[in-house]
């Protein structure tokens, strides 16, 4: 096991606008024309050395700790990991530059993977720099590459957890890693026992995932077990689009842009949720119930918020997000307890919650 030395760099801002209460409910179909704006990251607050990585971050369970992450010239991308939580922004450096990125529940855990190896960091908001919790876990060869982190408890920071790894020659496997010790699971996972091709449809959190064949057939899969839990056929390229965060419904645009379409693996059926024309969205959301479907930046209404309802299709005009100079967010994602919707692009974070009234404008 190597372990690789990190410096780290804190930096603590006086914010005196109070946290988000930790009592806003589940995003649903009930709720939804009350999702909007509660609070927003704004990387003008990062010193002048560092510059935004882009909108990607990471967030824990209920979005109340954000990470995202800042490039410094001469150093490699994703080299710094900038907390937000309570109102203090605490920027870590790394030790490279990392392709997958995963926080625990508690907020207080960094999982980070590159090729060849992998590495956990602590966050301590009471210290002034993170820890390398675990450092260095090589992987079985130089040129695999970590993809994927998942863990059967990840409310905080253990060495028990799974990692999704992408071979060289673009295998996939599943390697199980506790206490540092790596052992692979799974070889070529996805492998259909027919040999029937499928590719894989993206944005789908660990430990879920989903294939496609050509004839239009969904595989829901368990990437621990690596076992098909579920299959469907929906006479479609269904690979654009989202699966909810228990994973029984898969929302998706199709190539034809002509409406939005959910599959329900409970029972086997899918149908059209809404009709329209030629609508391109760059994010698509489902509620954990199901019962909403949320479009981030839909072509028709750029810079946006939208929502159709499951089962009348009424469409909801929710407002804008945080000014972005690029024409469209890079990452949008529903935290995992479904309370909240969060927004990246490459000048902040928008923090989206279900708020009683017009919202209080909170910033970092």
């Amino acid at each position: 096991m190597i372990f690789r030395l990190v410096i780290f760099l804190a930096l603590f801002i006086s914010i005196t606008i109070p946290s988000i209460a930790q009592s806003t409910p589940v995003i649903s179909a009930d709720n939804i024309h009350l999702l909007q704006s509660a609070s927003t990251i704004d990387f003008d607050a990062l010193p002048d050395d560092i510059q935004p990585a882009s909108g990607q971050f990471v967030i824990n369970h209920d979005a109340t700790v954000v990470v995202s992450f800042g490039n410094v010239p001469g150093e490699p991308p994703f080299s710094r990991a900038i907390r937000w939580h309570e109102g203090e922004m605490v920027i870590n450096q790394l030790d490279d530059s990392s392709l997958v990125r995963y926080l625990t529940d508690d907020g207080k855990c960094l999982y980070v993977g590159y090729v060849g190896y992998m590495m956990i960091y602590a966050f301590h908001p009471e210290q002034e720099a993170a820890d390398v919790w675990l450092g260095a876990l090589e992987l079985p060869s130089a040129q695999d590459s970590a993809v994927n982190f998942w863990m059967q408890d990840d409310t905080t920071c253990n060495a028990d957890f799974y990692v999704e790894v992408a071979a060289e020659d673009g295998t996939l496997k599943t390697l199980h890693v506790v206490d540092g010790e790596l052992e692979t699971l799974h070889e070529d996972i996805f492998a259909l026992p027919d040999g029937t091709v499928a590719a894989r449809v993206g944005r789908i959190p660990p430990p879920l995932a989903l294939t496609l064949d050509f004839d239009g057939n969904l595989y829901r899969w368990d990437m621990t077990s690596n076992e098909i839990t579920a299959s469907l056929n929906v006479d479609d390229v269904a690979m654009f689009g989202k699966l909810n965060n228990s994973g029984t419904h898969y929302v998706w645009l199709p190539n034809a842009r002509d409406g939005l379409y959910v599959a329900d693996f409970t029972d086997g059926t899918y149908r059209q949720v809404v009709s329209f024309d030629e609508l391109y969205i760059s994010h698509l959301i489902l509620a954990d119930n199901a019962d909403v479907v949320i479009g981030v930046d839909p072509y028709d209404n750029r810079g946006t918020v939208v929502a159709w309802k499951m089962d009348d299709a009424e469409r909801l005009e929710l407002g804008e997000y945080r000014h972005c100079e690029r024409v469209q967010p890079d990452l949008a994602r529903l935290s995992s307890d479904g309370t909240a919707l969060v927004i990246g692009c490459d000048t902040g974070i928008d923090i989206w919650r279900v708020l009683a009234d017009n919202g209080s404008g909170r910033n970092y």
